[in-house]
């Protein structure tokens, strides 16, 4: 944004300005744009002297105390307290206390307070105090506080108070206060207050270590194996853990909690809280969840407990209705799962699986 101290000094610099040429009078607060057409300069006002100061883009329009200020992108659109301040992102529209401010996405609408500020993650729309705040991913959708805050993948459609709060999954739809958050699972959908937010230890995967294996808040684990659990995570991706003390605390973290670590090679775990001054205790364990990929979770505190199901309601759930006929699934006896109704297609009849995998047919003549 071009900024000149007086309409002289900007007279002289612009002998023949554009049509649309947009500059700064600092000495007024206002903002001029040049119509060709009358062949004058036009005035509008602007809120603060420091308005898209510094700022090194083309197609700045900023409106407000530090709007845009020291922004490097082109077409940006800054209305508030340091919106979209020090951001480097193009065809950013930011609208609200320091919203988009330091965003380093491209295409990025971020209203309310907070809104995508350090989002670094393209095509993200946020709506909201703290919305999509530090979202790493692309394509995202945001409506509500801390709606997406601190997500770490792309695809994220997140609506409601805290939905999807720093969820690490990719393809994450979250509809609900609290739906999915902290959620690991990728491909997923969470509809109802606190859908999908439980943890299940995973046991099997619980690696473990010592003080003298931490190293600032770098732990390594020589072939921890976390990036293998699922096909959903790699090196570079983020993984929430619970961690259970040894003989002793691991510094100052608190046995039982969950953190959050980014898995950063092979053999080492990055801890995002600081772990603090760690002695000598032994013996360690970080327990990452069951991860339920592909699984829906309908209603307020619907939980899933296995990969690919879809669970309706919560445990005060009492009864499932429907005006319509059920038609069970079809499947060989061997694909059922225990504790199940279905249609066998090795038996062309309804049967039910029970907890030890064994198959009966249900005889239904009595009812007839």
């Amino acid at each position: 944004m071009l900024v000149y101290a007086d309409a002289t000094a900007r007279d002289a610099a612009l002998p023949s300005p554009a049509d649309g040429m947009v500059c700064v009078i600092s000495g007024l607060n206002m903002l001029t744009i040049y119509d060709a057409t009358a062949s004058e300069w036009r005035n509008a006002p602007v809120f603060y002297a420091d308005a898209a100061s510094g700022a090194t883009g083309s197609d700045v329009i900023a409106a407000g105390d530090g709007a845009a200020q020291n922004s490097s992108g082109d077409n940006v659109t800054a209305l508030g307290f340091q919106t979209g301040a020090s951001s480097s992102g193009n065809n950013i529209d930011a609208h609200g206390y320091q919203a988009a401010k330091s965003a380093t996405g491209n295409y990025i609408a971020a209203v309310g307070s907070y809104a995508a500020h350090s989002c670094s993650g393209s095509y993200v729309s946020a709506s909201g105090y703290f919305a999509a705040y530090q979202a790493k991913g692309s394509y995202i959708v945001a409506s509500g506080y801390a709606a997406a805050r601190q997500t770490y993948e792309n695809n994220i459609i997140a609506h409601g108070q805290n939905s999807a709060d720093k969820a690490t999954g990719t393809y994450v739809l979250a509809v609900g206060d609290g739906a999915a958050t902290k959620s690991d699972a990728s491909r997923i959908v969470a509809i109802g207050a606190a859908a999908f937010d439980g943890w299940t230890d995973d046991a099997g995967n619980a690696v473990t270590f010592d003080d003298s294996d931490v190293s600032g808040n770098v732990i390594t684990i020589t072939n921890h194996g976390l990036e293998d659990i699922t096909t959903y995570k790699s090196i570079g991706d983020y993984i929430w853990l619970k961690l259970t003390e040894g003989d002793g605390a691991c510094g100052d973290l608190t046995s039982g909690e969950k953190y959050l670590f980014e898995i950063t090679s092979d053999d080492t775990v990055t801890c995002q809280t600081d772990i603090g001054t760690v002695g000598s205790q032994t013996g360690h364990t970080l327990t990452p969840r069951e991860m339920y990929h592909k699984s829906v979770a309908i209603g307020d505190n619907a939980e899933p407990d296995a990969a690919n199901q879809v669970m309706i309601g919560g445990s005060t759930v009492t009864q499932v209705k429907t005006p319509g006929a059920y038609t069970p699934g079809t499947m060989a006896d061997a694909s059922a799962p225990n504790n199940s109704i279905y249609y066998s297609s090795d038996q062309s009849a309804l049967c039910y699986k029970d907890s030890g995998g064994v198959t009966k047919t249900i005889d239904l003549s009595a009812i007839a």
